[in-house]
C-alpha cells in the first residue's frame, strides 16, 4: 500500500510531491538516491556535513508534516524510486511555462554557454592531439558516469556533483570517466593473463560540471573544458611504472604548452612542481594537525601549511640529499621521499635539459590533493601577460583501479589540463 501511494505521488501526510518547494524536493530526492545506491557514502563527509545532509534536512521535512517520506522512499526498490521520480519531474515540467524556462536559463549558473568560442577550444584540442603520443587512445566519453563515481573513488562530496534520477551523475572530473574505462580494459587483460602488465593509455577532452561555487577563485567556472590523460598498468617493481608514466605525462604537457605559445598564447615563468602527498600526511600526523581543517584551508589561494603552522621546513627544494633527509625524518617523514628522489633524477633531470627556461622544484608543502592522490603528484602553473599566476595542469597517482579491479598490484596515473582556463586567460 505504501509503495502504491508513493507511486501516486503522495506522502504519508497526504502532501503531493509535485507541490513541494523545489529546495525540499531536490534535497529529498538526492538524499534518497544516494542512500539507496550507496548507503555508506556518508563516510566521506565531515560530521558537520553529515548533520546538514540528514538531520537538518529531515527536520525540515518534519516541520511541514512529511517526516516519514524519506524513510518511505529509501525503502523503495531502486527501479520503483526512479519510476516515482520520473513521474514527479514529468508532473512538474508539465506545469512549467516558456517564461519560467527562459528565466531559469537567465538565472542558473549551470546552463549558460561557455564564454570562449567553440572554434578556439577545438583548435586547442587539435594541437593537443597532434602532439600527444600515438600510444594514447583518444576516446569520446559519455557525459554521465555511474552515481557515486566521484564520491566512491575520489572522496568528492556528493553535494558538489550533479546527480540524475536514473542513478547517474554528470561528469565532474574527466579523469574519473577515463579511470572507469581503464579499469574495464585492464580487467579484460587480466582475464586473459592474471599477471598482465600491458599498459592502457587513454585521453579525452570533456566538459565537466561542478556545483560548488568558485566566486573567489580566479579563472574557475561551474562548467569547463578539460583535456585529460590516464595511464593504467601493473606494478612491475622498482617503481618503473611510476617513473615511465610521469615522464610521458609531463613530456606531453610541456610540449603542449610550448606549442600553444607558438600558436599565440602568452605565458611566462612556467613552473613544474612534483610532490608526494605521503610526505604531507606524515607531517600532519607528526604535528597532530587536523587534516580536514587543512583540506578546507588549502582552498584559499596562497595558503601554506608550513607557514601557517610554523613548521621549520622549506616549501620548495631542488633536491633531497642526505642531510635534508634527516630533517624530514625529524618531522615524521621516513621513506616517503624515495619516489620523489627517483622522479627528480630520472624524469626532471631530462626535462630540465630540454626546457632550460622552465623552473622545476620539489614541493614539500603541497597539501592539495592529500586525500585525493595516493602518493606522487605534480602541478604546472604559469603567469599570463597580466602577470597573474594560474594552475594549469594537475596530476597524480590514485588507487582507483585497485578498487575497481580488486587488485593491489594495479597502478594508475591521471592528469588533466584546464583547456578552458588556458584559453580564457592566456589567449591573446
Amino acid at each position: 500500500m505504501r509503495a502504491e501511494r508513493a507511486r501516486e505521488g503522495l506522502c504519508p501526510a497526504g502532501f503531493h510531491l509535485r507541490r513541494w518547494p523545489p529546495f525540499y524536493l531536490l534535497q529529498l530526492i538526492f538524499y534518497c538516491i544516494v542512500e539507496i545506491e550507496n548507503p555508506s557514502s556518508s563516510h566521506n563527509k565531515s560530521p558537520t556535513e553529515t548533520a546538514m545532509d540528514t538531520q537538518t534536512i529531515l527536520k525540515k521535512f518534519e516541520n511541514v508534516g512529511v517526516g516519514q517520506v524519506a524513510a518511505l522512499l529509501i525503502g523503495l526498490p531502486g527501479h520503483l524510486l526512479h519510476t516515482l521520480l520520473m513521474h514527479v519531474f514529468a508532473g512538474r515540467s508539465s506545469t512549467s511555462s516558456a517564461a519560467e524556462v527562459s528565466a531559469q536559463y537567465r538565472e542558473s549558473r549551470f546552463v549558460r554557454p561557455c564564454p570562449i568560442g567553440q572554434r578556439t577550444l577545438i583548435e586547442a584540442d587539435a594541437i593537443a592531439y597532434r602532439i600527444l603520443d600515438p600510444r594514447f587512445l583518444g576516446i569520446e566519453t559519455s557525459p554521465v558516469v555511474p552515481l557515486g563515481s566521484n564520491a566512491v573513488l575520489g572522496g568528492v562530496n556528493q553535494k558538489t556533483v550533479l546527480g540524475t534520477i536514473r542513478s547517474n551523475e554528470v561528469v565532474a572530473d574527466s579523469t574519473t570517466a577515463l579511470t572507469l574505462e581503464c579499469a574495464q580494459q585492464r580487467a579484460l587483460l587480466l582475464e586473459e593473463n592474471p599477471k598482465s602488465a600491458e599498459i592502457v593509455r587513454l585521453a579525452t577532452s570533456v566538459r565537466c560540471l561542478r556545483l560548488q561555487r568558485f566566486d573567489n577563485v580566479p579563472g574557475f567556472v561551474p562548467h569547463f573544458k578539460a583535456f585529460a590523460l590516464a595511464t593504467a598498468g601493473r606494478d612491475t617493481g622498482n617503481e618503473e611504472f611510476e617513473i615511465r608514466s610521469v615522464q610521458e605525462h609531463l613530456t606531453f604537457y610541456l610540449a603542449y604548452l610550448s606549442a600553444m605559445q607558438s600558436a599565440g598564447y602568452q605565458m611566462h615563468d612556467v613552473r613544474v612542481e612534483i610532490a608526494d602527498v605521503r610526505i604531507m600526511r606524515a607531517i600532519v600526523a607528526h604535528h597532530k594537525l587536523d587534516p580536514i581543517k587543512i583540506g578546507r584551508q588549502v582552498r584559499t589561494s596562497g595558503f601554506s601549511v608550513f607557514q601557517h603552522y610554523r613548521i621549520a621546513l622549506p616549501g620548495l627544494v631542488q633536491n633531497i640529499d642526505e642531510p635534508f633527509t634527516q630533517s624530514l625524518e625529524d618531522h615524521g617523514v621516513d621513506h616517503m621521499h624515495t619516489l620523489i628522489q627517483k622522479l627528480w633524477a630520472q624524469v626532471i633531470g631530462k626535462l630540465r635539459d630540454t626546457y632550460p627556461s622552465i623552473t622545476f622544484a620539489i614541493n614539500l608543502d603541497r597539501a592539495a590533493g592529500m586525500n585525493y592522490y595516493q602518493n606522487g603528484c605534480f602541478k604546472i602553473s604559469a603567469e599570463n601577460s597580466a602577470d597573474v599566476r594560474y594552475p594549469i595542469v594537475d596530476g597524480g597517482f590514485t588507487d582507483w583501479t585497485q578498487q575497481l579491479v580488486s587488485s593491489k598490484k594495479e597502478r594508475l596515473l591521471v592528469s588533466g589540463i584546464g583547456t578552458e582556463l588556458l584559453c580564457s586567460n592566456f589567449h591573446t
